[in-house]
């Protein structure tokens, strides 16, 4: 086929080595911007999969035991939280409290007219502790980082220490 064999040549044409720019990495353009090209060894492009992998893990995590973990199971991640008013939604324009007073919501709720019944029918949701989803990404993959290249200084400077005669 005609086509394939002009592909392939494109493609070859294309192909620049290092030894043909000098020893210098190949720098790409997109436009007028300058696109650094960075060199990642093996072991780095790892850890950054894996630290990845990770960070999808806890959100994955959390996406489950928001949408299936049982009723009132509160974990790391997420939290059960009932839906009645908190101090802070309500407009206290009309009624504002007194000092000292403390809020109850059931109190409030039966203020507007609802049976107590309904009240206690009111339902529970489910909500997600983002601090805590964030310190669960960064910090443990972080905390890896730091740990891999602090071993890997420490074993070259001992396997140095051994290299060298004294």
């Amino acid at each position: 086929m005609p086509g394939h064999a002009g592909k392939r040549s494109l493609a070859k044409r294309l192909q620049v080595s290092e030894a043909q720019l000098g020893g210098r990495a190949p720098q790409l353009y997109v436009g007028r911007i300058k696109v650094i090209h960075m060199k990642l060894s093996g072991w780095a492009r790892m850890g950054t999969v894996l630290s990845i992998i990770w960070a999808l893990g806890v959100i994955g995590t959390s996406a489950y035991e928001y949408y299936l973990s049982p009723l009132h199971e509160s974990s790391a991640l997420v939290s059960w939280a009932d839906s009645k008013p908190k101090p802070w939604q309500v407009d206290w324009k009309n009624n504002p409290p007194k000092i000292g007073d403390t809020f109850d919501p059931d109190a409030y709720l039966r203020s507007k007219g609802m049976s107590q019944q309904k009240i206690d029918a009111l339902s529970y949701k489910p909500s997600f502790r983002w601090s805590s989803i964030a310190l669960f990404v960064f910090v443990p993959p972080f905390v890896a980082w730091l740990v891999v290249i602090v071993l890997r200084f420490v074993i070259s400077w001992v396997a140095t220490g051994f290299k060298e005669k004294g």
